[in-house]
């Protein structure tokens, strides 16, 4: 889990929070952690109904993401790489997810770490030579 038991949020933190909140990107951990739900899309219909005009990403790691937002709910897998390392992986998923057409955009999110695993590593991945 990233974010550490004690700096959870209560449920009426949590709820307003969310009420000013375009984009939440927990990781499967962390909402779990949060709303005691095991299934990721328990998980994003429960912070979805605090506010459902925030684009709810579950960051599932190897299982891919799911995002629910105004009722619609979509699922992708991840891209299949030969991995060279993985640390960095979920941020450059959040980076590629807030930096693109939201929500529309959630499989070119999940390319981005992807070719980051490749066997040069992230940073060379998003900055190739040439």
């Amino acid at each position: 889990m990233v974010a550490p038991q004690a700096l959870m949020l209560s449920w009426n933190q949590l709820e307003r929070m969310l009420a000013f909140t375009d984009v939440f990107l927990p990781n499967d951990d962390e909402a779990y952690a949060m709303t005691g739900l095991k299934d990721p899309a328990d998980e994003a219909n429960f912070f979805s109904r605090l506010n459902p005009d925030c684009a709810v990403v579950v960051i599932m790691g190897q299982r891919g993401a799911l995002a629910c937002r105004r009722g619609e709910m979509i699922q992708v897998g991840r891209y299949q790489v030969k991995a060279g390392g993985e640390s960095g992986v979920g941020d450059a998923f959040s980076t590629g997810f807030i930096t693109g057409p939201q929500f529309l955009e959630l499989r070119f999110s999940s390319f981005k770490p992807a070719k980051g695993t490749a066997p040069l590593g992230y940073v060379s991945a998003l900055h190739p030579k040439g």
